[in-house]
């Protein structure tokens, strides 16, 4: 069964990097999985670049 969650990446006390580090890990470990990256896009896609994270659309 696949399941979907949305993430909410700006809510973090951490940064956004370690909120898309965790995504990453959960999507790693099951394949039927897929996330809904939440928050400012600006924000978001250079974190993923730092980290080697690729974004879909």
């Amino acid at each position: 069964m696949s399941v979907r969650i949305a993430i909410d990446c700006m809510g973090g006390d951490h940064g956004v990097e370690i909120t898309l580090a965790a995504a990453s890990n959960f999507l790693r470990r099951d394949a039927d999985a897929s996330v809904i990256l939440v928050g400012r896009r600006e924000a978001i896609e250079p974190a993923a670049d730092r980290i080697g994270l690729a974004l879909g659309s």
